[in-house]
C-alpha cells in the first residue's frame, strides 16, 4: 500500500525540466547549416550579427528564408 501511494504522489506531481544557460555556452559560436550548406544563422549572444537570438538579424526574422524560425519555406 505504501509503494501505491509513493507512485500516486509521483505520478500527480509536476515533472521539471529545464536547460541552464551554463549547459549551453558549450553551443556558443556553433553554426547553424540546412541540409543544402545554407548558413541559418549561429549560437551566440543577440548582440552578434549573425545570431539566432539578434532580433534584427536575418537568421532570427520569421519572414527570412534563412531562418529556423521560418515555418513557411
Amino acid at each position: 500500500m505504501k509503494l501505491l501511494v509513493l507512485v500516486a504522489g509521483l505520478l500527480s506531481s509536476p515533472i521539471i525540466a529545464s536547460v541552464n544557460s551554463w549547459e549551453c555556452g558549450g553551443f556558443e559560436g556553433a553554426r547553424i547549416i540546412a541540409s543544402d550548406g545554407t548558413l541559418l544563422g549561429k549560437v551566440g549572444p543577440s548582440w552578434h550579427s549573425d545570431s539566432i537570438f539578434n532580433d534584427s538579424s536575418e537568421y532570427s526574422a520569421t519572414w527570412s528564408s534563412n531562418s529556423i524560425f521560418n515555418t513557411l519555406t
